[in-house]
């Protein structure tokens, strides 16, 4: 039976698209659409003021940006000492909206809300074949059941640090500014400075957020080559201990970070994406790898402009010492310029 008219439009419609999203030029256009701003979801730095990774350029003048980002992560650490005690097993949705303003033609500033939400989730299975097809370690994923859940940490038998789970909950609120030192010309990168604070708007208790306030700052640069962009930035974050960890005898771990990022502009509409950044431990309090490692997560995705003033990006994200980090990130997020 022949397909109806307005099917094989529909059908060669979807055809042209797809090709023209994944076709190969030569010379595409010179916009960048990186880095990944991705952050580790780790449970105790999400309570953490996190700077992510973004562009050095500001947010153009009279424009503001929007950002909606929903980060789903397996979680798994489990470590046991004579006296401490961390399971971290689980999955975890962060859900978030950052609105980015320009505030001056060389400074911006950027408010995100997120709401986070925990669960045992389904990603087991899938994971433990996934570090087996890739030759990962498993980090002992077969001692606990699978699409178990429990996220907790105890230090001398004293609770110091509780996520709830199956209900949804408002995480802290960061708040970032960030000035351009010099723009980016042929023969040098473009340079910013930002610093930032974090508002204790999550719930303590119940593990949504630490209770503190965070403050700290950091320097961000960015260069393109050709069909090439390169972004870094170094940040140090001074981190406030919550009551919990007070009651347990431990401190948060100041935070610094290093953040690399490297964009290939596919064609005219595509930009491939990959990007690492290497952050301390969550505390030094607890001397087990899951909460005294360092961290490196390793993100790889794209992104696809809609539009002239939105995009797609689709990222994937996985903690490559694969001791306190999650195992494994999906990341979609739709951006703006309104």
């Amino acid at each position: 039976m022949r397909a109806p008219p307005s099917l094989t439009a529909a059908l060669a419609a979807c055809l042209a698209t797809s090709c023209a999203i994944f076709q190969h030029e030569d010379h595409p256009a010179p916009i960048v659409r990186g880095p990944i701003p991705a952050r580790t979801q780790q449970v105790v730095k999400l309570t953490y003021l996190d700077f992510r990774p973004r562009r050095a350029a500001i947010q153009p003048a009279d424009t503001t940006g929007v950002s909606v980002q929903a980060a789903y992560s397996s979680v798994y650490q489990n470590g046991h000492s004579g006296t401490d005690d961390v399971v971290f097993d689980g999955e975890i949705l962060r859900t978030s909206i950052a609105v980015r303003r320009a505030v001056s033609p060389s400074a911006d500033l950027e408010i995100e809300l997120a709401v986070l939400y925990a669960t045992n989730g389904f990603l087991d299975l899938f994971v433990e074949n996934y570090h087996s097809f890739f030759g990962l370690p498993s980090e002992g994923r077969d001692s606990r059941p699978r699409n178990d859940y429990e996220m907790d940490a105890f230090h001398d038998g004293v609770e110091a640090y509780r996520l709830e789970a199956y209900e949804p909950g408002l995480a802290d609120l960061p708040i970032i500014f960030t000035h351009a030192i010099v723009d980016e010309t042929e023969n040098r990168p473009a340079i910013s400075w930002r610093a930032g604070v974090e508002l204790p708007t999550g719930s303590e208790s119940k593990g949504f957020g630490n209770g503190a306030f965070d403050w700290g700052g950091g320097v961000l640069g960015e260069k393109s080559l050709g069909r090439w962009s390169m972004t870094g930035a170094v940040d140090y974050a001074f981190i406030g201990t919550s009551h919990s960890f007070e009651r347990a005898n431990i401190e948060a771990q100041d935070n610094l970070d290093l953040q690399l990022g490297a964009e290939y502009r596919w064609n005219d509409r595509m930009s491939l994406l990959l990007g690492t950044i290497l952050e301390s431990a969550a505390t030094r309090g607890i001397p087990i790898k899951e909460m005294d490692g360092a961290i490196l997560s390793i993100d790889v995705g794209a992104a696809w402009d809609l539009g002239d003033r939105s995009r797609f990006l689709l990222e994937f994200g996985e903690d490559a010492i694969a001791k306190s980090g999650p195992d494994f990130t999906v990341m979609a997020a739709w951006s703006c310029s309104l």
